[in-house]
């Protein structure tokens, strides 16, 4: 496991507890609950009410979720719509049996497989929930590179590229290979790929892949659609091609993007 910032996982300890009282209380049951003593505890509520996170009540000065938590709430709320839409979406895709969608996320620092549509029967290869996906190596993640900040995937890119010059099959993978892709998954939505690369960096022969953004109603990224499919004739692609699209229309239209 990557290592973290133990100062964010204390003060998450304290956040939790007043998610578990479910209402207002005082330093000394937040404390208890929390595992620390009140005197550490007051430090990290202190920190949290000036995010907004937590809030104290001027009179009786007990202690409950802050607005910012709400707005949290109700962006988790959003996504997991968004999610199980998103579902529905691969279903629809995956009807004709002749197709696997992937539905998968940024988690800040990789890729990873949060839900799968059944539809391709015979796939030699189980892409279970949890799996993961290469940034430049994939249609899934070029677009993951395409609609997020650059910020954001700077660390793995780096560390890809580099170890994409030391493998024969992935030296074509240089900066400007990739942003001719990157520009032509922005003008078209949608990223192709005639081979399927797995995690281990194997790929799978004879199988295509087409990727889409899903964007929430603020235009934010949330999660990229993956679809897997016999990679037969260009005609068959098209077909692939023209569902997601069609599909993905019964989604929230994501604000435009500058």
């Amino acid at each position: 496991m990557s290592k973290g910032i133990q100062s964010i996982e204390i003060g998450f300890r304290v956040v939790d507890a007043l998610v578990r009282i479910r209402g207002t209380a005082s330093l000394k049951r937040i404390a208890e609950l929390s595992g620390m003593s009140p005197s550490k505890t007051r430090m990290y509520l202190v920190s949290l009410i000036r995010t907004g996170i937590i809030a104290q009540e001027p009179q009786s000065g007990a202690y409950s979720l802050g607005p910012y938590a709400i707005t949290l709430g109700v962006a988790a709320l959003d996504q997991l719509d968004l999610f199980n839409r998103s579902g529905q979406v691969m279903e629809v895709i995956g009807r004709n049996r002749d197709a696997t969608c992937l539905l998968c996320t940024w988690t800040g620092y990789d890729i990873v497989i949060v839900g799968r549509g059944e539809g391709l029967s015979g796939l030699p290869v189980d892409f279970r929930i949890g799996g993961t996906a290469s940034l430049t190596r994939t249609a899934t993640g070029r677009t993951f590179l395409t609609f997020l900040p650059e910020d954001q995937t700077a660390e793995l890119l780096a560390r890809e590229m580099r170890e994409n010059r030391r493998v024969e099959e992935y030296r074509h993978i240089t900066q400007n290979w990739l942003r001719k892709e990157l520009t032509h998954v922005r003008r078209e939505g949608l990223s192709h790929s005639d081979q399927v690369v797995l995690a281990s960096g194997v790929s799978l022969g004879g199988y295509g892949a087409i990727a889409a953004p899903v964007r929430d109603p603020y235009g934010t990224l949330r999660f990229v659609l993956t679809v897997l499919f016999r990679h037969t004739h260009a005609k068959h692609r098209r077909a692939i091609e023209a569902r997601i699209r069609q599909a993905l229309e019964t989604l929230p239209a994501p604000a435009a993007l500058t």
